[in-house]
């Protein structure tokens, strides 16, 4: 680079400074290198505020679908509850069940005993009845032969 010579004039006088090659080389430099860092800074400014909004889009997202998440287990817990009180009120209809079956076993056995219980009663009125009438026809056959030895004494 040329050395340059750069007037200045003011109401009192005219005042020049001269750049040398250096001088410009420092300035040029300095001047690139702002405008660089003016732009890398506003690109990485831009590229961050895109993240964060990306960023914000992901938490969104990832907040939505944790109510849902939340939402659908709720709905499931619900569905489990109201399958769990259906079950307790199949539980309740079975054991009212079993219970009038019982009952009717418990009636049954005591109809059972009871029948027995008349069994026997016949059974032993029907053995003192058959005792009787065996006693009555040996008693019928001795009057027999009784009465057949006195009509032949006679």
């Amino acid at each position: 680079m040329p050395e340059k010579r750069l007037f200045l004039k003011s109401e009192t006088g005219t005042r020049f400074v001269r750049l040398r090659p250096l001088t410009q080389a420092a300035i040029v430099t300095t001047t690139g290198l702002a405008a660089t860092w003016t732009a890398i800074v506003t690109a990485v400014f831009f590229i961050d505020a895109i993240n964060a909004g990306s960023n914000r889009d992901q938490v969104a997202r990832a907040s939505q679908a944790y109510q849902e998440r939340l939402n659908a287990m709720s709905h499931e817990r619900d569905n489990r509850a109201m399958e769990a009180q259906a079950a307790h009120e199949r539980f309740g209809v079975a054991m009212a069940q079993v219970s009038a079956m019982q009952s009717q076993l418990l009636a049954s056995e005591e109809r059972r005993r009871e029948l027995e219980t008349a069994v026997n009663v016949i059974q032993s009125t029907l053995r003192r009845t058959i005792a009787e009438r065996d006693n009555a026809i040996r008693e019928v056959a001795q009057l027999n032969t009784e009465l057949s030895s006195e009509r032949a004494a006679l």
